[in-house]
């Protein structure tokens, strides 16, 4: 039976991307800032160092030394605040469990650095996320920085986009008993019991004739605690043999 593969999707609620993040950092007004921005320190001549500064405190999930490295055009559009939120739902969607980067190449363009690099996120839920093939765009403010956007937490995510997990079941092969006949098969039907306790005038009747029915332990289908204050349901689910 082949594992359950999960993929992580990135879903664009409107059609709002990168270049249209690196848009708004150029064109949009500035809201006012909820949070102090901190005194930046890097003073770095050099992108890449920066870069790898960056990705180490990401490692680390030390976001607010993270925040030091960005731009102040940046911190205008996203306060302390909101950037640490942002990747704090994003670490819990994926599961982060660090990081890695390799850097492609450094362009200059006047008082802009492009940074051209990948990266490879570890979850233990979703495995190794390889996110290649990223642009980081920097500016000179005595020093470079970054001017960052969502994109630079997963490429292509804009601040109206989120990330949800979806689990995706491939197809089950046959399973057959020693005989050869069918104990479980790939395109079978798949039968759900539900029973609704109040409904019930023996709970233990109940589960004993699911019991029989479904060829299940007793012990599986009383999934809940018994309590009296609140309505439960009991579920039971067999799959069809090809008897």
């Amino acid at each position: 039976m082949r594992a359950i593969a999960k993929h992580l999707i990135l879903l664009l609620c409107l059609l709002s991307l990168g270049a249209c993040e690196s848009a708004l950092l150029r064109d949009s007004p500035a809201p006012v800032a909820d949070t102090p921005a901190p005194a930046a320190r890097s003073t770095s001549d050099d992108p890449a160092e920066v870069l790898q500064a960056f990705m180490l405190a990401w490692n680390s999930e030390e976001f607010e030394a993270m925040y030091e490295l960005i731009a102040g055009r940046s911190r205008e559009l996203y306060p302390q605040r909101s950037f640490i939120d942002k990747y704090t739902v994003a670490h819990s969607v994926i599961r982060f469990a660090g990081v890695e980067h390799s850097l492609l190449g450094v362009a200059y363009q006047g008082t802009t650095a492009i940074v051209d690099y990948d990266i490879v996120i570890e979850s233990p839920t979703f495995g190794t996320i390889a996110d290649e093939q990223r642009v980081m765009r920097m500016v000179d403010e005595g020093g470079w920085k970054i001017a960052w956007s969502p994109t630079d937490i997963i490429k292509g995510m804009s601040s109206r986009a989120r990330l949800t997990p979806i689990a995706d079941f491939p197809q089950r092969a046959n399973i057959y008993a020693q005989g050869g006949l069918p104990l479980a098969e790939q395109d079978a039907p798949v039968y759900s019991l539900w029973a609704i306790q109040e409904d019930m005038r023996s709970v233990d009747a109940c589960l004993d004739t699911l019991a029989l029915v479904t060829r299940q332990s007793i012990l599986t289908l009383d999934l809940f605690p018994r309590r009296r204050d609140r309505r439960r349901h009991l579920r039971a689910a067999s799959a069809a043999t090809g008897g």
